[in-house]
């Protein structure tokens, strides 16, 4: 015996899943997009290979970025909107040079070389800007210790300079003592 669905308005529910389904569909269309986009940004920061998959970029790989089976494509839904689309935007990535397997692997080596010899480029100004900051240092404390000895030649001939310009006055105040106390 068959048992009605009790308590609900068919075509309510039936609009309802309707509504739940094209929302889906619509966030199907929104994830693959996202992953189209990131993927976009990803080649462009590796030089134009795609740094993941050994370099392949497929629809299956879209598909797994953007967390879709790639039998979803398959539907009818699908078949005809974001698949084509999908389709066309790989095919651009393909004209626009974007490597094969083979390709991604040697522009991935010639991509680590040009980073090897960047680097190898930095460290060396790091190198000679380190022997310049030792230099700068050692002419510093050379420079200090001549201020040292500047500052002490310094005090020592103010200070005699004291004692002159003192020096004549008690001799004066002498003199004046002695011919008052005669």
């Amino acid at each position: 015996m068959k048992k009605k669905f009790e308590g609900g308005n068919g075509a309510a529910e039936f609009a309802g899943l309707a509504r739940h389904a094209k929302q889906r569909s619509k966030n199907v269309v929104q994830a693959l997009r996202r992953a189209m986009g990131a993927i976009d940004v990803e080649i462009e920061g590796s030089d134009g290979v795609y740094p993941f998959n050994g370099g392949r970029l497929t629809q299956s790989e879209v598909c797994r970025r953007a967390g879709v089976h790639k039998a979803t494509l398959l539907t009818a839904t699908h078949r005809d909107a974001i698949r084509l689309e999908l389709a066309s935007w790989l095919s651009a990535k393909k004209v626009a040079g974007l490597p094969s397997t083979r390709g991604a692997r040697k522009s991935i080596a010639d991509s680590a070389q040009v980073w090897k010899s960047a680097h190898a480029a930095v460290a060396l100004k790091y190198q000679l800007a380190e022997l310049e900051h030792l230099e700068l240092k050692r002419q510093l404390r050379t420079l200090e210790a001549e201020v040292a000895r500047l500052t002490l030649a310094n005090k020592a001939l103010t200070q005699g300079q004291n004692r002159l310009s003192v020096g004549p006055s008690i001799q004066r105040l002498q003199l004046v003592s002695r011919f008052t106390e005669e």
